[in-house]
């Protein structure tokens, strides 16, 4: 291990410089669901997310879920147990140690214990709205998140699983 850097069979590097970052996520299209990819060569411990559904008059009942996935395999879900009617405009507010609460009037909050995700460059972050209708819209969409840098000191390497070893590394050390 040398001075500001993590380095794990002197094949990958993880950067102690971690950077607090605030991602604004552009407005998809009506009745479309959001998606953000952590970027290659970062790990992002996501703290927060915050996003607004207004729905349309079409009677449904929605249900929101935030997924993790790698692009091919989900393997996170965090799902709040309080439903979404017609007509209405909700905040959700998902925070890392609290789940996820919402700001519509007679909807509480939901309490689902998370203490933040360690999500790899590459995979992405989503809403899967169930129920949704065609003039339904999110806006407003904001993840919150510490990012640090991964590069590879060994052009050579490609032992990904070396990768997995310097996160899981950074975890005992209190990331």
């Amino acid at each position: 291990m040398g001075g500001d850097d993590l380095t794990m069979k002197d094949e990958w590097s993880l950067s102690r410089e971690i950077v607090p970052v605030v991602v604004p996520i552009a407005n998809p299209s009506v009745g479309a669901d959001w998606s953000v990819n952590v970027p290659p060569g970062a790990v992002w411990k996501v703290f927060s997310i915050l996003a607004t559904l207004v729905t349309s008059s079409t009677v449904a009942t929605r249900s929101v879920i935030i997924s993790i996935s790698d692009g091919t395999s989900e393997f996170c879900r965090v799902g709040a147990k309080t439903t979404m009617a017609a007509s209405q405009t909700v905040v959700w507010s998902w925070a890392a140690g609290t789940g996820f609460s919402d700001t519509a009037p007679g909807l509480g909050p939901s309490s689902l214990p998370a203490a933040g995700f360690y999500i790899p460059g590459g995979y992405s972050i989503s809403s899967k709205t169930l129920n949704m209708q065609n003039g339904d819209q999110w806006s407003k969409i904001v993840v919150y998140a510490n990012e640090a840098r991964m590069r590879r000191v060994d052009s050579e390497a490609r032992d990904l699983g070396r990768f997995d070893n310097a996160i899981d590394t950074r975890l005992l050390h209190g990331w």
